[in-house]
This record gives C-alpha cells, structure tokens and sequence, in this order.
C-alpha cells in the first residue's frame, strides 16, 4: 500500500486526472482502490461495471491539497484497458475539454461474429469496419477473432466494437450497433447514406 500511495501522491502533485491500470480486481496485490479510499478519503463513483471485457473498472474522485482530482482506474489486462479507455476515459477527457464531439459514433454494422455470447454481461466485440460501396454505403464488420482480454491484437487490428447482448448467438450475420473509434465516420452528421445537404457552389456550374 505505500508504494501505492507513494506512485498516487507524486501524480497528484502535478496532475489533475489521473490514470492507473491494474491493481483494482480482487487478488491481495490489488491494493490501487482501497489505498484511495482510505488514504486519499476518495468518493468511488463505479468500482465494476457490467460488462466484459472490463469489469473490474473503476472512477474516483477527491480533494488533494485543496484541488479537485480524479482518477480512472482501468483493468491490467491490455484489452480490457483498452475497450475501457475507449468507452469511459476518452470520451470524459474530451468532454472536460469542452470538445464539440466528445462521444464516438455509433452506426449499424452487418457483422458475423461467429460465436455467441452466453455470458450474463454484454460484450463489447472488436470489428475491422469498411464500407461497402456497392450496397449503398452500407457499414460490414469482420471479427479480429478471439476476443480474450489479453490478446492484444484482437483491439490492434479493429476499428470498431460490436456492442453484443447477453444470450446472443452470434453465429450468423447479423446488425450491431458498433462504436466506431477512427475516422471512418467522425462528423456532426451520420454522412453514410445518401442526404440532402445545402451545398456552396465556387465554380461555373451555375452562374
């Protein structure tokens, strides 16, 4: 626990928001959440999160030295850390910027994940999106295959996670609403289908 107090104390003195991964599941090392609540007297907003992969997630927030500050505390395992940076650090970080477009865009994508999701939590599936340009611009996923919360490349090689309920056979192709996290889509509109749109003309086109 001092080594943990010690990493947090050094942090705090120059950040505002601070971001651990590990040390918050039940085994006896994982010290991160009880050190902040007992010596940082911390209010712990979620400490699990019914999900997977990335329950055992947590957020925090205090006064120190009489400045406001805020911990994320995210799993170990590097997907987990991943999918819940993706789903609660950034979009927050973006939001305390006064950022425009804080949350990532969710659209429908035909996918076949090629597995069910027996599990009691949803799922939140790692996609590699494309658009088909020849089904009217259409959104379709492909699995990045075993999805276990330490198979990095299962996140590396996707740009989208399906959101897959519980009791779900997957087996088949289905619709999913999938957060898509590059820019394939990342405007104010939905620009995947076809719009009208007012549209400023600056050649001769009409004169």
């Amino acid at each position: 626990p001092d080594s943990v107090k010690a990493a947090l104390e050094k942090a705090l003195s120059t950040n505002d928001v601070i971001v651990t991964t590990g040390g918050i599941s039940t085994g006896k090392n994982d010290l991160v959440m009880q050190v902040l609540e007992e010596d940082f007297d911390a209010f712990v907003h979620f400490g699990r999160v019914n999900m997977k992969p990335g329950s055992f997630t947590a957020f925090a927030t205090f006064s120190y030295n009489g400045k406001h500050k805020m911990v994320f505390a995210l799993p170990g395992d590097p997907v987990s850390c991943c999918v819940t940076s993706l789903l609660f650090m950034i979009p927050a970080l973006r939001y305390m910027e006064r950022s425009k477009i804080y949350k990532f865009p969710v659209a429908p994508v035909m996918a076949m994940l090629g597995k069910e999701n027996a599990n009691k939590r949803p799922e939140y599936h790692g996609l590699a999106v494309t658009i088909d340009y020849k089904k009217k611009y259409s959104l379709v996923g492909t699995s990045t295959r075993n999805q276990i919360s330490s198979r990095i490349n299962s996140l590396a090689d996707a740009n989208g996670l399906a959101i897959v309920n519980t009791d779900t056979e997957a087996i088949f192709v289905e619709q999913y609403e999938v957060i898509l996290f590059d820019d394939l889509i990342y405007t104010d509109t939905e620009a995947i289908f076809v719009e009208q749109y007012e549209v400023i003309l600056f050649d001769d086109l009409i004169s």
